[in-house]
């Protein structure tokens, strides 16, 4: 993930009450607040963030999050966003403009919820095993995950090479077997207890 994000890398890893292992990842590009302080993994209360992408609007959230009682240690849209989720829940994405895909993991309740923007212009890929889920934004960080190679869905490639990028998108296949995308506009809520 190096090549991802040069300027920061890190981890934070979990067991949630279910005993199962979760584990966020981060590889930092700094394009806004360059102090280390807004590093992710990213924590408010509860909850910490990964996050890939920007929230255009993280100013005026911001001065109104300030405006409501909340405190601010950065300059980042990070900490806006994740702030704006602890305090106001998920339907605060409605009021966020952006291009985003990110998970946030709660201590509170092992919660693990995933989330990707209107457009779905920041990717979000999905396996899921017997051994578990694994998540991210390239496919190539989750078979390095896996420790293996991903098998190729031909019928997708005969696709797209028949009917061209017109065709990458109308049934939710991807480039590999087992690889799903999280539709745009959606949010995935993985409750801690309950999934296996």
């Amino acid at each position: 993930m190096h090549r991802r994000g040069p300027d920061h890398a890190a981890y934070r890893r979990w067991t949630n009450p279910a005993g199962r292992h979760v584990y966020l990842l981060h590889s930092r590009l700094s394009i806004i607040d360059l102090d280390p302080r807004a590093n992710q993994p990213f924590q408010v209360g509860s909850k910490w963030l990964v996050l890939n992408g920007e929230l255009y609007n993280y100013l005026e959230m911001r001065r109104d999050l300030k405006a409501q009682g909340g405190h601010f240690t950065t300059e980042s849209d990070t900490e806006v966003l994740l702030s704006a989720l602890d305090r106001h829940g998920w339907d605060v994405l409605d009021r966020c403009e952006g291009m985003w895909a990110f998970a946030v993991y709660d201590e509170a309740d092992g919660s693990l919820s995933l989330c990707r923007d209107r457009f779905g212009e920041k990717p979000l890929y999905i396996f899921r095993d017997r051994d578990g889920l694994y998540f991210g934004s390239e496919v190539k960080f989750i078979a390095a995950l896996l420790g293996r190679r991903l098998k190729v869905n031909f019928d997708h490639l005969y696709r797209y090479l028949v009917n061209g990028y017109k065709a990458l998108y109308k049934d939710g296949h991807t480039f590999f077997q087992g690889i799903s995308e999280l539709e745009p506009a959606t949010t995935l809520h993985l409750v801690g207890a309950g999934n296996d």
